[in-house]
């Protein structure tokens, strides 16, 4: 069940909200009316016409005809086959006033080439109705030669605003927006479509592209990344979401006209913040501004309130996320479309050990990505009672009879999952941890990817050959980052103070670096890695283990069944990014939007000598003083963290312990 489907899930009691295909029912969250509801449906499957008036004249009411045909290259009626053959989501305005007008016109005349009666699968109203005629396993005559590829909709909209009197259409076209349209090379005024129709063609197109392997969350876009608007030069090689006006041979389509492709695009790949940050909830992709302003609201609420800053911890360690403090009970939400693979709900003393972990695998304009993003410290009650959380993915474990999971979460143990969940979804809720003697709500966020990733828009990232063994962080360079004061440790006090600071030229090179490490909630590192930090020098062994199973033992959750499951790096070495940084370059990459850098290219600087050698590089020296009215990104910088050598600083090497 997608987000966008949340808002109505009260409202829609008692109606059906389930579309069909292949026989199979999968519910998109809006309402929806099937063709063999006898009172309000449409059969697209009737082989005789609606409307009396049309018998009389329509040579397609003369006889029995059926209005739809078979998919070529469709070898069985079965939903395998079907995801098979279809790779298209086609959208059209239906030129009509209402949804019974459209399915009319469609069944009860000829068709431009003699044969009788036109189809779409799916009709969506002015109110949103969602008008299901026939199961999509049939060939629909909607769009010629793409109509054994594809499904189709008729969104009703009267289209052309210089056709008709505003007098003679329904009251509500008298407040529509009108746009002006260039459109296969001709200029139309065209009526926008209602909120609801939008919500529902939403809707239809997630469930499109989670049914439907070959249907990306793409549509055609031009060379300056903008929704193209002419036909493609080879209509049925694109896989994704398009218009008629981009599959007709001819050229000579326009729908669906006015439609809005960026708030399509923007619902099916939005870049969603999991707690609201400074009044934000989410990065747009098609506004440099707003994506600036929303990843500076975002840095100083972390950064200012947080008791977990990227890339490190007070102590030390490689902290590969940032923490948001919110509210008890308040939703988190997944940033990204993608699949949860793993999750867990479970509590050590008063900090909570839950987390989900969700893999993206995205179609970005430079090509498919794959990384994971890591929500923790969720509420653990939520398994109390999953039926009722309000958690849509939970619900669905148990809708599903999903026992086995439900019972290795209400245990507290790791499930292994594949359950998809919408951008912006809700996945859970903000749970505790406890820091000293305090207990605070706050939730982890963390991005990181087994591959680097191209997701700087100014320049690919470096390439980093080598990796850690501990998950520790040298403090030399840090210090001198943070401080400039030679002093030889940070405290926690000195690391809130710096990111509360005005010193945004050393914030801001944190803020771009990609750290290269394994990951300190896996269990490769062990016990020995952690200990060996000089922070813990002058304890006992028995203290040292001790902070071992509070602090890190707690939180694992990483081994090698979820490293086969969710083909994550059996090392688990990963590149791990600012999860802010990283959303916000991902809007602008969506948008084809360049980022306006700082005047400052921190990637072009020296290596920064170190204070100590050799746990930690960079390649760069902070920039010049940036005024806090300056853009806030520069390029992405790798920060590589390299192998200890053992003579250098000797490991504590301690038996191995039980998990």
């Amino acid at each position: 069940m997608g987000f966008a489907a949340l808002v109505t899930l009260a409202a829609l009691a008692g109606t059906n909200t389930e579309i069909v295909v292949a026989g199979q029912k999968f519910d998109v969250g809006r309402p929806v009316v099937l063709w063999d509801d006898t009172e309000r449906g449409f059969d697209g499957y009737a082989e005789t016409c609606l409307e009396d008036k049309a018998k009389a004249s329509s040579p397609c009411c003369q006889g029995r005809f059926k209005r739809f045909g078979t998919r070529s290259g469709l070898k069985t009626r079965s939903l395998e086959a079907l995801q098979g053959v279809v790779k298209q989501f086609v959208l059209h305005h239906d030129g009509c006033v209402n949804s019974r007008s459209c399915f009319h016109s469609m069944h009860d005349l000829p068709r431009h080439d003699g044969g009788c009666g036109l189809s779409a699968h799916f009709m969506v109203d002015a109110d949103g109705t969602i008008y299901q005629t026939l199961d999509l396993l049939e060939r629909a005559y909607h769009a010629e030669q793409a109509n054994p590829i594809s499904v189709g909709v008729e969104i009703c909209n009267r289209a052309d605003a210089s056709r008709d009197e505003l007098a003679k259409l329904p009251p509500d076209y008298r407040t529509r927006p009108v746009k002006d349209v260039l459109i296969n090379g001709r200029h139309y005024k065209a009526f926008d479509f209602r909120p609801e129709q939008y919500r529902s063609v939403i809707a239809l197109a997630r469930a499109m592209v989670r049914i439907f392997p070959q249907i990306g969350p793409v549509i055609p876009v031009g060379e300056d990344g903008q929704p193209l608007l002419d036909t493609l030069p080879d209509p049925n090689a694109f896989a994704g979401i398009v218009g008629h006006l981009h599959v007709d041979a001819e050229g000579h389509k326009w729908d669906p006209g006015a439609f809005d492709w960026k708030k399509l695009l923007s619902a099916l790949n939005g870049y969603y913040l999991p707690q609201q940050l400074g009044g934000y909830t989410r990065f747009p992709f098609d506004d440099e501004p707003t994506i600036n302003r929303t990843a500076r609201v975002a840095f100083e609420s972390v950064e200012e309130r947080s008791s977990g800053h990227f890339p490190l911890s007070p102590g030390g360690l490689v902290r590969a996320g940032v923490n948001l403090r919110g509210l008890p009970g308040t939703p988190v939400r997944a940033p990204v479309r993608g699949t949860i693979v793993a999750a867990r709900f479970g509590r050590h003393g008063r900090s909570s050990t839950s987390f989900v972990l969700i893999k993206h695998e995205l179609q970005m304009p430079r090509g498919p990505m794959t990384f994971f993003s890591l929500l923790a410290h969720l509420e653990p009650g939520l398994m109390e009672d999953p039926e009722r959380s309000g958690v849509p993915w939970l619900e669905t474990l148990v809708r599903e009879r999903n026992r086995r999971a439900l019972s290795t979460l209400k245990l507290g143990n790791v499930a292994l999952l594949e359950e998809p969940v919408e951008s912006g979804e809700i996945v859970g809720t903000v749970g505790f941890v406890k820091r000293g003697s305090e207990v605070g709500p706050e939730t982890r966020f963390d991005i990181f990817s087994a591959e680097r990733l191209p997701v700087d828009t100014g320049r690919f990232l470096k390439h980093v050959d080598a990796v850690q063994d501990g998950p520790w962080v040298r403090r030399g360079m840090v210090l001198d980052l943070l401080t400039r004061t030679g002093a030889k440790r940070l405290d926690p006090a000195a690391l809130a103070n710096f990111f509360r600071s005005d010193n945004l030229d050393a914030r801001q090179a944190l803020r771009r670096m990609v750290l290269h490490h394994a990951h300190e909630w896996g269990d490769k590192l062990g016990p020995a890695a952690f200990l060996a930090s000089p922070e813990l020098e002058g304890l006992s062994e028995a203290d040292k283990r001790h902070v071992f199973d509070e602090a890190i033992r707690p939180y694992v959750f990483w081994n090698a069944a979820l490293s086969e499951h969710a083909d994550l790096p059996a090392d688990q070495v990963v590149y791990s990014y600012n999860p802010i940084t990283f959303l916000a370059l991902l809007a602008a990459q969506q948008a084809n939007t360049r980022l306006r850098w700082p005047a400052a290219d921190i990637a072009d600087r020296d290596v920064v000598p170190l204070a100590r050698a050799a746990d930690l590089a960079v390649w760069t020296t902070p920039p010049a003083f940036i005024p806090l009215e300056a853009p806030l990104f520069g390029p992405l910088v790798e920060l590589e963290i390299v192998p200890r050598k053992r003579e250098e600083i000797p490991l504590i090497e301690l038996p191995t312990l039980e998990r």
